[in-house]
């Protein structure tokens, strides 16, 4: 039966990892507030795990670059790997320019000017189709 309501639930899932718990817990409260389902990670390894473990689609893997044990850019590839449909929206502290995320990604820098940038990233990202979003691998 889990399907079965899953499948009448069209909010879209987003993947949180932050290694930051207090940012984590803010993103995940404001993307849940605006209707999105939320999966929340302390790192890449706990991404790829929830990734695995959760069953139906995951629309946005919305992660931090720098964080311990496995990086957002490598969680993303091997996330997206298994889900090929999967969009990225990349965060970090640091400049893009130091960072090696691939061409054509989106990238918002930490901190937000305001949670709004997040919540209109994030939306024109889900509203985006896939073929549209930029390449989706590197």
């Amino acid at each position: 039966m889990k399907g079965g309501i899953r499948n009448m639930d069209t909010r879209k899932v987003i993947l949180v990892a932050d290694d930051e718990s207090m940012l984590r817990n803010l993103i995940r409260m404001v993307l849940h507030n605006a209707g999105y389902e939320v999966l929340a990670a302390a790192n890449g390894n706990e991404a790829l795990g929830l990734s695995r473990a959760h069953e139906g689609t995951i629309d946005l893997l919305l992660t931090d670059v720098a964080m311990p044990h496995v990086d957002g850019i490598s969680a993303y590839r091997r996330i997206s790997a298994e889900r090929a449909d999967i969009k990225v929206l990349f965060m970090s502290g640091a400049v893009r320019e130091s960072l090696n995320i691939p061409d054509g990604l989106p990238f918002l820098h930490k901190p937000f000017a305001t949670l709004d940038v997040l919540r209109t990233k994030v939306r024109e990202l889900l509203e985006v189709p896939s073929s549209a979003a930029g390449p989706q691998h590197s």
